[in-house]
């Protein structure tokens, strides 16, 4: 079985690789405790953190970590065609990142949570929020994400993060949050 062994060799050479470039990065020496396989693949999935970074900063979202949980926070004026609940085609590749970037969570939870500026009546903005974050969730359970993982959430008008008295304001208001909850409660 020649191919076997290829693809062994090749898996341990990937892993030790990892392996020496996260002592490298992490700054490990003979003062340090030794690293693990562990400390390698946190490496990898860190550079894997900054490529997507990279990916939504240009796209206008936002990606930042509190302890270990993880959050996006998508704009819908980019993600969304205005006036509607419609995913923006255009925007299908960030959305394929995420969803590949969630397959190194396994274990995670995610929420996903939209909201509305103060425009329309408070049923209304319920209701584009939660088919916004229904939309999402579908998009990303269509891309192999476990339905079970996946929680959606519309909100309204609520829980603003600007004042809607500028146009720039409301824009920020109008956002979905993703968040990936590794000790979910």
């Amino acid at each position: 079985m020649p191919h076997k062994n290829f693809v062994r060799v090749f898996l341990i050479s990937l892993v030790l690789t990892i392996f020496s470039t996260s002592v490298y990065a992490w700054g490990f020496s003979r003062h340090h405790p030794k690293p693990t396989i562990k400390d390698a693949i946190s490496a990898y999935v860190f550079n894997s953190d900054i490529r997507i970074q990279r990916l939504l900063a240009y796209n206008g979202a936002l990606l930042y970590r509190l302890g270990d949980n993880i959050h996006i926070v998508l704009p819908s004026d980019q993600f969304f065609l205005q006036p509607t609940s419609e995913l923006n085609w255009l925007r299908y590749y960030v959305l394929d990142a995420i969803a590949n970037f969630l397959t190194f969570f396994p274990d995670t939870v995610i929420h996903i949570e939209a909201f509305t500026d103060n425009v329309g009546s408070d049923e209304e903005s319920v209701e584009v929020s939660r088919k916004k974050a229904e939309r999402i969730k579908a998009y990303l359970w269509a891309h192999g994400i476990d339905e079970r993982r996946l929680d959606a959430t519309g909100y309204g008008r609520i829980h603003d993060v600007a004042s809607n008295r500028t146009v720039h304001g409301s824009a920020m208001n109008r956002r979905v949050e993703i968040h990936f909850l590794s000790n979910p409660t």
